[in-house]
């Protein structure tokens, strides 16, 4: 993707965030947070036939947060299970080389998804909980 086209992209979700809210039904919900400022993403998974068929998420933390959820989310929507595992680790490995502000809010992001990914399979596996919750590692 060429740097105009990742900036109109970047700039589309801070102007109009994608998939923001809580979703009903869901079946997976996780938190990711900051144990030392307090700010956190919460994910919202619908699953059916190991495909994410809807998701949303719920921020208090900064902007770049609310930016990176709606493009994470756009980029798992619709896809499988595993292809969105893959997807978050790769995203894992990507933010290593960013700036401290943003690897934390990257973390806090990716964190809350793994987040409701184990949620989502803890319920299937009748483990009865309302959320899963993650720290980010600083």
């Amino acid at each position: 993707m060429n740097e105009k086209k990742l900036t109109n992209e970047i700039n589309e979700h801070i102007d109009n965030p994608k998939n923001y809210g809580q979703i009903y039904p869901h079946n997976g919900v996780g938190m990711g947070f900051n144990p030392n400022d307090h700010k956190f993403v919460i994910f919202y998974l619908h699953v059916k036939d190991s495909k994410i068929q809807n998701i949303g998420y719920g921020v208090s933390a900064d902007e770049d947060a609310i930016t990176l959820a709606s493009m994470f989310s756009e980029m798992v929507k619709g896809d499988t299970l595993k292809n969105s595992k893959e997807t978050l680790n790769i995203m894992k490995e990507q933010i290593q080389g960013s700036a401290a502000a943003q690897q934390k809010s990257a973390k806090i992001v990716l964190a809350s998804f793994e987040a409701a990914l184990i949620n989502h399979k803890n319920l299937k596996n009748g483990i009865k909980e309302d959320m899963f919750k993650l720290p980010i590692e600083l």
